[in-house]
């Protein structure tokens, strides 16, 4: 996590300074310097960093606000709903039963309260995903809330595939297919032409009683371990990103399983098996 005034500074000596940042810095007390020079920041482009407050806070999911929205006043959090993006002010209203109407705020106001609620979320210690290590992972941060849970549920029939090549009972597999849509069903054919790299632990779906919303429940919460390894040894920054997109349970979840190292035999595998989830969402919407 970083300082925002640090970052500011690095991404000015990025455009005005480059080359000449360590003598730009010499005035500075040594731990302020190494803050600023230790920024895996390479961009020179100062505009996401000066976004508005509430245009960062477009994809993060309403449940992070609750906690610090229901420690405040009815008054208070009248004024901060008047200030949020549509689809989050009816999400909160409906959860907090909140019944009055936004208000009509002065600009002033409304910078005011939206910088609160910024640095309420650790908007402000956070590097925007612009600013990040571009990686074959970066593309996950930027997923909408539904893309997202589909990516987590189709990697969950990689497990599935696995268990299904353990299958005799025809009854038994008749009955898995079914709880599929269409779609999955088809990726899940190809997960069983693909060579599977990692030894995991089986689902033991022989004592599967049929019920299709555990059979989703199970194959989700294995396709979150999978994103979670395959993210270990990404910047910390991406993991926020993502986890946030995400309702608290989920994202709280997910980072659970999130190393900072990358898992050796492991991490790599997992990463490839994203991206063929996310070229298969590509090709679907290309046809659609």
């Amino acid at each position: 996590m970083q300082d925002k005034s640090s970052m500011m500074l690095r991404l000015l000596l990025n455009r005005y300074h480059e080359g000449t940042t360590e003598s730009v810095l010499k005035g500075l007390p040594e731990e302020e310097r190494r803050k600023v020079l230790d920024l895996p920041l390479v961009s020179k482009d100062v505009l996401p960093a000066l976004r508005q407050p509430i245009e960062a806070m477009q994809h993060v999911h309403y449940s992070w606000l609750i906690p610090q929205l229901q420690s405040i006043s009815k008054r208070k959090l009248r004024l901060v709903i008047s200030i949020l993006p549509e689809h989050l002010a009816t999400k909160l209203c409906d959860t907090l039963k909140m019944t009055s109407k936004p208000l009509t705020l002065s600009t002033p106001m409304r910078s005011f309260l939206r910088s609160q609620l910024h640095n309420a979320i650790e908007f402000n210690d956070v590097l925007p995903v612009e600013y990040l290590p571009a990686t074959e992972m970066t593309r996950v941060a930027k997923l909408r809330k539904r893309e997202l849970v589909d990516l987590i549920d189709y990697l969950g029939l990689y497990d599935l595939a696995e268990e299904i090549k353990h299958i005799v009972d025809r009854k038994l597999l008749k009955s898995l297919y079914e709880c599929l849509s269409k779609k999955k069903h088809i990726f899940l054919r190809e997960c069983l032409h693909q060579r599977e790299k990692l030894v995991t632990q089986r689902l033991q779906l022989e004592h599967w009683d049929g019920d299709c919303q555990k059979l989703a429940k199970l194959l989700h919460h294995r396709g979150m371990v999978r994103l979670g390894y395959a993210l270990s040894g990404q910047h910390p920054d991406l993991l926020w990103h993502i986890t946030h997109i995400l309702d608290t349970g989920r994202g709280e979840k997910l980072s659970r399983y999130y190393h900072k190292e990358g898992i050796p035999g492991v991490t790599q595998a997992l990463k490839k098996q994203v991206q063929i989830v996310l070229k298969e969402f590509n090709k679907r919407e290309r046809s659609e």
